[in-house]
């Protein structure tokens, strides 16, 4: 065997080993993932907020502006309005990198805004990034 086969062959094997680690990695964010769907699902303020970072930021459903997220008060605020999310994810995928994750999947279902306006029901695109934090992954 060649000194580059040789080469070839270990690094082969050095990616192999380190498959499983990346499969329990990428299902600590599937469950993180689960977790804040079904809290924002259920109107769980405390448990939807808890899988995000402090200084977090992005787009939003209402296809407005680069925002702050929503405070926990807002969110509480959103559903004593009537807020009622139905939402669940379709064709989920998931990378690590190190203490990263980017996931992206569809959302299907229904938003009842419960205030000013109709149920919005669609899908829509999906993206995130989340950190690991704490031994949370945050997005």
């Amino acid at each position: 065997m060649s000194r580059f086969t040789g080469i070839l062959v270990a690094a082969m094997a050095a990616n192999l080993a380190s498959l499983p680690v990346l499969r329990a990695q990428e299902a600590e964010v599937r469950q993180a993932l689960d977790a804040t769907l079904a809290a924002w699902n259920a109107g769980d303020v405390d448990g939807f907020v808890r899988y995000f970072a402090d200084d977090n930021w992005g787009f939003y459903l209402d296809g407005g502006l680069l925002a702050d997220a929503v405070s926990p008060q807002q969110m509480a605020e959103l559903y004593e309005a009537g807020l009622k999310p139905n939402i669940e994810l379709r064709h989920v995928g998931i990378a690590v990198y190190g203490n990263t994750a980017v996931s992206a999947a569809y959302m299907v279902g229904s938003i009842d805004p419960g205030f000013e306006g109709e149920t919005v029901q669609g899908t829509w695109r999906y993206t995130e990034t989340r950190i690991k934090e704490g031994g949370v992954w945050k997005i």
